[in-house]
């Protein structure tokens, strides 16, 4: 199996295309920036950069979903990978079914069994996750995390993919590490990518890895020391 290097681990990719054997899979990653479905239960879906984000109404999140919808539809994307969405089964779902609807092609979510209750006090569930083309693609053996520590367990995901005319497969990885621009938030990035690596070399569905990350990019960053905030566009920044 094809070891993966820290560098790698910690690069971000927006978009990508997989050449599976002369056939391409266009991947695309992207941060959605708080996406609820049950905004009554949060209150994140408030104080956000972006005006579209700030929803407390089914009208305010139907907005967000068509803009988001909008925009994904240009990407024509085989396979999406999403982080800071809500960690519900549902979300994703909703979003697959309102890119059915919109586009030429039939879109589904990936299930990856994370939930939680109302009740414990933490109204910060966000997930990673992915929503694929059924024609074009199909998720190979169960979603799993590429740590085990309490939050990013939910935010770094890794899903199988195997291509439907070829057979071939490759590895998916979505993650959300945390910005900020102190130490110990640099320290925290670098242990984040260590745990990533050192899931991804313990998988054996394929040798063939593709890691995403959120990276968010500010004029005090250093891509030497890891140190720094970065920051880039929303995807509902477009619409």
């Amino acid at each position: 199996m094809r070891k993966v290097t820290p560098l790698l681990a910690v690069m971000a990719l927006a978009f990508g295309l997989h050449d599976v054997q002369a056939e391409e899979i266009r991947v695309f990653g992207q941060n959605m920036q708080n996406y609820y479905w049950n905004y009554d239960k949060t209150s994140r879906t408030s104080s956000n950069s972006v005006d579209v984000s700030n929803y407390s109404s089914d009208a305010g999140r139907a907005v967000k979903t068509r803009r988001i919808v909008n925009t994904l539809t240009g990407v024509n994307a085989d396979i999406y990978a999403f982080c800071e969405v809500e960690a519900c089964s549902i979300i994703l779902e909703q979003l697959a079914d309102s890119l059915t609807l919109y586009s030429p092609y039939r879109y589904a979510a990936v299930s990856d069994g994370i939930s939680y209750t109302f009740n414990d006090g933490n109204d910060n569930h966000l997930k990673s996750g992915f929503i694929y083309r059924t024609d074009k693609v199909r998720p190979v053996g169960s979603n799993t995390a590429g740590s085990t520590s309490t939050y990013y367990r939910d935010v770094m995901r890794i899903q199988a993919f195997e291509a439907l005319s070829s057979g071939e497969r490759f590895i998916l990885s979505m993650n959300h590490f945390k910005s900020g621009d102190t130490e110990s938030d640099a320290t925290n990035r670098a242990t984040r990518a260590t745990q990533l690596v050192s899931t991804l070399n313990t998988l054996t569905t394929d040798p063939d890895i593709l890691p995403l990350r959120y990276l968010t990019f500010y004029a005090n960053a250093d891509f030497k020391t890891g140190k720094g905030n970065y920051k880039e566009p929303y995807i509902h920044d477009f619409m």
